[in-house]
Order: structure tokens, then sequence, then C-alpha cells
């Protein structure tokens, strides 16, 4: 998944987490009847929220959270779902972080290919620099 989507290592734990979550909703050889998901719950897992694993995703800002010339939604990256709802996890690239969101739209057909390492480590450098700056002495 990291390859495929061409992202950066350290986004690692989210690809096996991401794996396993599908893997458990999907049938395989050795129980060719129930899933994991219904071992467990006892009912059959909805996949229709599955998205392709690296793609685009506009993440909804609610009104409380904007001004009236802001964007409505900010772009992120999918990379897992959340196990305790049915929330996305996202990556934001603008402010290097993992989000949770509900309300996204994806763009599948177009997978948002990572920046490489060197421009993510330079942006990740460059916000530490900053933030160091805010900080009161």
């Amino acid at each position: 998944m990291l390859i495929a989507a061409k992202a950066p290592e350290f986004l690692w734990a989210e690809a096996v987490a991401t794996s396993l979550y599908i893997h458990n909703r999907i049938l395989n050889k050795h129980t060719a009847s129930l899933t994991a998901y219904e071992m467990v719950f006892g009912k059959k897992p909805h996949l229709g929220h599955i998205k392709t694993f690296g793609c685009t995703a506009y993440k909804h800002v609610p009104k409380q959270q904007r001004g009236t010339w802001d964007a409505k939604s900010t772009k992120c990256i999918l990379v897992g779902y959340d196990s305790n709802s049915n929330n996305y996890r996202l990556y934001d690239s603008e402010r290097g972080n993992i989000t949770i969101g509900r309300n996204v739209t994806f763009e599948e057909e177009a997978v948002e290919y990572f920046l490489s390492v060197s421009t993510l480590t330079a942006t990740a450098k460059k916000k530490m620099k900053t933030a160091e700056q805010d900080q009161p002495m």
C-alpha cells in the first residue's frame, strides 16, 4: 500500500492498520463462508465506505471553525479508517498531522501521490522552526 501510493515510510503504521481493517472484512481461503468481522460481531460487515488508500480527500470544515471567506474543506489524503466509528483517518500534508473526519468527499480516480520524502522532511523542519519561533522565552 505504501509503495502503490508512494507514501512516506512514517505512515507505515497507518498502512498496516488499514490492511488489517480490510483483511478482517473480506473472505479468505481458510474461512470461506465467514469473515473475521462476522465471527466476532455476528453480522456481515458494510464495505460501502472503503476507498483507495492514498486517494485525495476533502474534509468538510464546519461553519463554527471557519470564517466567512475561508475554504469549506481541507485537502487531505486518505490513510485509513477509524476502527471505533465510521470515520476516516486523513493525512493533512499542509499541517503535517493525521485527522479524523466523517464528512469527506473523495477523488478516487486520481490518487494523490505523496510528496517526496525530502520535500516532506524540509516542510517538517520549516514548521518546527516556525513553532520554535512562536514559543515564548
